[in-house]
């Protein structure tokens, strides 16, 4: 599918390139849709989802292709024979005996130079970057671009991202180099020497460009990079989200779409956030120069930093410190979390260690609501959790009463169309139609919903057609 694009490149004395709007955009516009270069799906998704276009499998038992050639503990599967045949480009390196063989060249690698086992060896990010070497190297070799040995030449739009290096990149680089070389015959040291340049130059890229790709319900599914996305630059108030479009016809890839969450005026840049929003300014910029190499400049953290870092700390009654109301707030959290995360407890199962966890995540809730601000974010993470436990509980009006608290909070944080913030609103919503007693208040929420969601996901999107179908009833009367 082509790019649909309504922006203008231009380069920025300190930005470089970045993208600006080359005329008025409103909220809802799409200003680029695109495919990825190379896309690898986590290793916890690999049973779940197509590993080409990242189509979820909406159950166990769904029809889907398995590659035959995967070892037992690599699977590899499809949502049909277009998807396989098209990811074979990239796949077959992974595949039969050249996987085990290059995965087993990394980790002793990595071993080797890291001076630990192989238990911490990233493997995620290890198959991002062979799926990115092996379509740089079919795209060299099928459209007659540039190889160096075993090099290939970046395309243009990949070479003039910006870079940023870690010190742990080297050892990623030389590991996936040692994972390319012992795939090929006869390969000289200079060789081997050039792949690991290429693999750091590389990932001094992807440290600032590529994207974890995200699920309908915002969970990080897998990595890719897509190269107009990557023009994007960042800042903590965005005027463009992106979401990811799920194919709707056999062979179609999945799809980044950036859409516009406010109004632009012509020549403005458009950014989107690299981080989550709901940090303080320093925990953001800390993690904008650690993960990307740069000091955040952008009007949140620079002419208001403090507007929202006081509130997500804020104290409302005196005494949360001296009279030891954290420390038992930190107990009875800690407690909960040992349970739920930790070995199961003999004669405690299902729903009586459910409610367990529950009550000791309520005796925290209930110290933080009397002591912390609304927007504090130990008590947000506190209601976000204490929502999760109401509804494995199926305890609907706590439900509700908690998710009310966390789209309050993220309301008062994030931008109006922000997926996360539309996502809780539509739970709320439908907690309080099936509660049975506030019709009125869930239609209200459903109307504000529907909109945004079309926004975000189209017309067509199943969250849409359910929430349709929630008002429909709702209004029937």
């Amino acid at each position: 599918m082509p790019t649909v694009s309504f922006t203008t490149l231009k380069g920025h004395p300190t930005k470089g390139r970045c993208a600006v709007a080359s005329r008025d955009l409103t909220v809802g516009d799409c200003i680029s849709l695109t495919s990825p270069f190379a896309s690898s799906l986590h290793r916890s998704q690999k049973t779940r989802r197509c590993s080409r276009c990242f189509k979820p499998f909406s159950s166990p038992s769904t029809q889907r292709l398995k590659c035959t050639g995967c070892p037992a503990n690599g699977e590899t599967y499809y949502c049909g024979r277009i998807c396989q045949v098209a990811d074979f480009v990239t796949h077959r390196y992974e595949c039969k005996k050249k996987g085990p063989r290059a995965l087993q060249a990394a980790v002793e690698k990595f071993v080797l130079t890291h001076g630990e086992n192989g238990e911490n060896f990233p493997l995620d990010d290890y198959w991002l970057l062979r799926k990115f070497y092996y379509m740089a190297v079919f795209m060299a070799k099928s459209d007659g671009g540039e190889m160096k040995g075993l090099v290939p030449k970046l395309p243009k739009k990949l070479e003039v991202l910006s870079e940023h290096e870690c010190a742990e990149d080297r050892v990623l680089a030389d590991s996936v180099a040692a994972s390319v070389s012992a795939l090929e015959k006869n390969v000289e040291e200079s060789d081997v020497t050039n792949l690991e340049e290429f693999f750091v130059r590389l990932l001094s890229k992807f440290r600032a460009n590529n994207f974890g790709v995200l699920s309908d319900l915002q969970n990080v599914v897998g990595g890719a990079v897509f190269e107009t996305g990557a023009i994007l630059n960042h800042s903590c108030s965005p005027n463009c989200v992106l979401v990811y479009e799920r194919p709707e016809e056999e062979g179609e890839e999945m799809m980044q779409k950036i859409i516009v969450i406010s109004d632009v005026k012509e020549g403005e840049e458009l950014c989107h956030s690299y981080v989550e929003l709901c940090q303080p300014t320093a925990e953001r910029k800390r993690h904008l120069k650690v993960s990307y190499g740069f000091e955040c400049s952008c009007r949140r953290c620079v002419e208001d930093p403090d507007k929202l870092d006081n509130r997500y700390c804020e104290v409302v009654k005196n005494g949360y410190e001296e009279e030891g109301v954290k420390s038992r707030v930190e107990e009875a959290l800690a407690s909960a979390e040992e349970l739920m995360y930790g070995d199961e407890q003999e004669g405690e199962e299902g729903e009586a260690s459910e409610k367990k966890e529950y009550d000791l995540i309520m005796q925290a809730l209930s110290l933080q609501r009397e002591y912390l601000g609304e927007l504090n974010l130990k008590r947000y993470k506190s209601e976000a959790l204490a929502l999760s436990q109401s509804m494995l509980l199926s305890s609907v009006p706590s439900a509700i009463d908690h998710c009310q608290r966390v789209c309050d909070f993220l309301n008062g944080t994030l931008p109006k169309y922000h997926p996360l913030l539309v996502l809780q609103m539509m739970t709320l919503g439908e907690l309080i139609q099936e509660g049975g007693e506030r019709d009125e208040d869930a239609t209200a929420i459903f109307q504000e919903v529907v909109p945004k969601l079309k926004v975000l996901y189209g017309e067509k999107h199943e969250y849409v057609v359910r929430v349709e179908e929630n008002l429909k009833f709702l209004l029937k009367d």
